[in-house]
């Protein structure tokens, strides 16, 4: 009598967008039940409180965006090497997901990547991956890396890729616009 033990089980919640009932709780919730000796197998002195629920906030998930190139910029900080700097956005909030950015889960451990060329044709990656640590709903971050241009010439192609291992867990949309491709012609960077 009087023991108390604890039970957990792992849960995948599933956040469903849909319209709520005048006075329920907001589609950000869920509510989640525990039942104890759901068959009444066991013999009580009361089995009116062997049952509870909880409304758990479920978040709608990020959706890290890189829109487009002319948020690629590129400035000399030497005479051969120019950094390389692309803003990366956590655009989770969406209409359709709810208006309240508290209804929105941050993004963490987002890698940036950025190569002189098309990485699914060999490019090189330039410089190493950057981590932007966490981004938070309508939150935006730089990550740059520095190119070494000594003995390039033309135009390139800088490829810029974010979470390019697929491993955030992101709205449907969110895999679309995680990459850009910011034209650079190293003539006009460096005139004869």
């Amino acid at each position: 009598a009087g023991k108390r033990e604890e039970v957990s089980i792992p849960w995948q919640a599933v956040r469903v967008n849909e319209p709520v009932a005048e006075g329920s709780m907001p589609y950000a919730y869920k509510s989640v039940y525990a039942v104890a000796d759901p068959d009444n197998l066991i013999a009580e002195a009361d089995e009116t409180n062997n049952r509870s629920f909880r409304f758990i906030q479920v978040l709608e998930r990020p959706d890290v965006v890189l829109w487009s190139p002319s948020f690629v910029l590129l400035e000399r900080i030497k005479e051969n090497v120019l950094r390389i700097r692309a803003t990366v956005r956590n655009l989770s909030v969406t209409r359709k997901a709810g208006p309240y950015l508290n209804y929105h889960a941050p993004a963490k451990d987002i890698t940036v990547r950025f190569y002189d060329g098309d990485p699914a044709l060999g490019a090189a990656q330039i410089g190493k991956d950057q981590v932007i640590d966490i981004l938070r709903p309508h939150e935006f971050k730089d990550a740059s890396v520095d190119w070494n241009i000594e003995g390039k010439s033309g135009i390139h192609s800088i490829h810029v890729l974010v979470d390019p291992e697929d491993k955030l867990k992101e709205s449907p949309a969110g895999r679309k616009n995680n990459r850009t491709v910011k034209t650079v012609d190293l003539r006009a960077l460096n005139p004869e």
